[in-house]
């Protein structure tokens, strides 16, 4: 009897840790998309600033030749 209600806990313990479990990869799985396009902008932001930065080169070449 003392055994049953042992394995009982543990087997509780091991399905509340399951669940547990599951529900961060839930939360994993719906935030990634959002983190995938949030990344897809801060990269593309990122493209647009070092192509700005770019054009500097130029200028600064003439400014040191000239």
């Amino acid at each position: 009897m003392v055994n049953d209600d042992i394995l009982r806990v543990k087997a509780h313990e091991r399905l509340s840790d399951s669940l547990q479990v599951a529900e961060a990869i839930d939360r994993v799985q719906k935030e990634s998309p959002k983190i995938r396009v949030k990344g897809k902008q801060e990269s593309s932001k990122s493209l647009v600033q070092d192509s700005s930065s770019t054009e500097d080169i130029p200028n600064i070449k003439n400014v040191i030749w000239n």
